[in-house]
């Protein structure tokens, strides 16, 4: 059964000690070995290594599943590819590492975007870039992760990082929903200029860590109420001016990212 109680991560867990260069290597190859979901960004990642500092890392994940968990292994399974999802949550992994969960939100409206259907959405806050990879040589993941093989269809795995200057506010209504809007291009018009809608923050997407070729630029962030969400919906067939966006209305089961971003730049 699904608990988002369970997944919020309210408090920062210490960070393990650096590893060195060539257990990351190591574990560059290891997640560079492409699961079915998605492909990862090899030339991205190799940046980290370069990197003589590292600080948090917001890692936004726009997930669609398969209707039907299919496990490699050949096993009968009866279950969702979303309830598949849940069995991988790697919860004791994210701590091992220092991480924790933010967010996570159903998808109650896809407005703009392409021919991918998306169902869930979550960010999950890394205490550095390399706090990924470490995760990938854990084996409270390892034992799991055929479980996201099977539920998932394709992923788009995002690292970003919140502009200081653009946290504005927080959510007010419990019962708020949540607009998010991805561009591959900071010009690219925002939709929540369309509504009453509040900011929560805007963050860079510095580079796409799972995906396919596709780069993006900007993730904003809003909460809006359900009448307006509804209004927003109503009027899909007219967003045609947002080709290069993914704009999705959310239903929030956790979001602590304005708490985050307070503990952030306090």
């Amino acid at each position: 059964e699904f608990q988002p109680s369970k997944l919020a991560m309210r408090v920062r867990f210490p960070s393990p000690a650096p590893i060195s260069r060539g257990i990351c290597l190591h574990l560059q190859c290891k997640f560079m070995n492409a699961p079915r979901y998605g492909t990862a960004n090899t030339e991205y990642i190799k940046t980290w290594f370069q990197r003589t500092e590292d600080g948090p890392m917001w890692a936004l994940n726009l997930m669609s599943y398969r209707e039907f968990a299919d496990y490699q292994d050949g096993r009968e399974s009866n279950i969702s590819g979303a309830d598949a999802d849940v069995r991988y949550t790697p919860i004791q992994s994210l701590t091992e590492v220092g991480a924790r969960i933010l967010f996570v939100a159903d998808v109650a409206h896809q407005l703009t975007g392409d021919d991918i259907a998306w169902d869930r959405v979550a960010i999950a806050q890394y205490p550095r870039r390399m706090a990924i990879i470490e995760m990938q040589n854990l084996e409270s993941f390892k034992e799991a992760h055929h479980h996201k093989e099977a539920g998932m269809k394709f992923t788009i795995v995002m690292a970003t990082f919140p502009s200081h200057s653009s946290i504005t506010a927080s959510q007010k209504d419990p019962s708020d929903l949540v607009l998010l809007q991805v561009s591959n291009s900071t010009s690219t018009p925002k939709i929540s200029d369309r509504v009453d809608a509040q900011p929560i923050g805007t963050f860079d997407v510095e580079g796409v860590i799972m995906g396919d070729h596709r780069t993006f630029a900007v993730a904003h962030w809003h909460t809006i109420s359900v009448a307006e969400a509804n209004r927003l919906a109503a009027s899909k067939d007219s967003l045609n001016e947002y080709p290069d966006s993914y704009s999705l209305i959310l239903r929030p089961m956790i979001n602590i990212i304005p708490q985050s971003l307070e503990e952030h730049f306090a």
